[in-house]
């Protein structure tokens, strides 16, 4: 229905001691990551594209609550993640973005899409108007955040009654989703949302070749930009 990140959020991390500053240098290490996590799937994808061996690293499960914590105890060599999900807490850690070395998958050869909305399509057949709205309403909200981050934040702290959310932090994330993932030349010049159908199919195919699909999606069969407002309406 509609792209929420223009360029892919996976990474792999390491912190600067750890001898690891190109993706090449992994050969050979031990790298940690969630059960099921997407950068850890497209691992091997990432690795032949960048010239490295994908059986030469050891990988291990971790909690991702404990991930980034493990890294900088040095029990690991790298950590795969998204970058927006383990940068600020490590920042927190004490190591920020000068005593990292982070390898985004999209700049190294794996032109992702990020996330994006979805909806089934049965409730999309029954309520065309109420999801053309909401796409229609997300974006706009996207929009203000990028014009206007402080106050898009703060917004979202009011409505946060648990008082569990770190402002600092959550500002840090937002930041380095606007400076790495929402905002891009193709948004620039296409607007917020929309795909490029060359890009989608070969996001596809890297990703249909990292979880093993039989088959390769075509664009049409998971993306709809029918509901998408104009073009114009959609500009930053």
């Amino acid at each position: 229905m509609a792209i929420k990140y223009n360029r892919s959020p996976l990474a792999i991390v390491a912190v600067d001691n750890a001898g690891i500053s190109s993706p090449q240098q992994l050969e050979g290490k031990r790298l940690a990551a969630p059960a099921g996590d997407a950068a850890r799937r497209l691992w091997p994808v990432f690795a032949q594209v960048t010239g490295v061996n994908p059986d030469s690293v050891t990988w291990n499960n971790v909690e991702p609550r404990l991930r980034e914590a493990l890294l900088v105890q040095g029990e690991f060599d790298a950590i795969s993640c998204f970058n927006i999900s383990s940068l600020p807490p490590l920042n927190k850690l004490g190591y920020g973005p000068d005593r990292l070395n982070t390898f985004l998958y999209a700049d190294h050869g794996l032109d992702l899409y990020g996330n994006a909305l979805i909806v089934r399509e049965s409730f999309l057949e029954q309520n065309p108007e109420l999801v053309r709205g909401f796409v229609s309403a997300y974006l706009r909200g996207l929009q203000d955040t990028i014009r206007n981050p402080d106050e898009s934040l703060a917004a979202v702290m009011n409505l946060s009654e648990d008082g569990l959310m770190d402002q600092a932090q959550e500002r840090e994330r937002l930041q380095i989703a606007l400076d790495s993932l929402y905002i891009s030349p193709e948004v620039e010049q296409n607007g917020l949302g929309g795909v490029d159908s060359a890009r989608l199919q070969r996001t596809l195919e890297q990703v249909a070749e990292g979880f093993g699909l039989a088959q390769i999606p075509i664009p049409e069969e998971v993306f709809n930009g029918s509901f998408l407002p104009p073009q114009e309406q959609r500009a930053i």
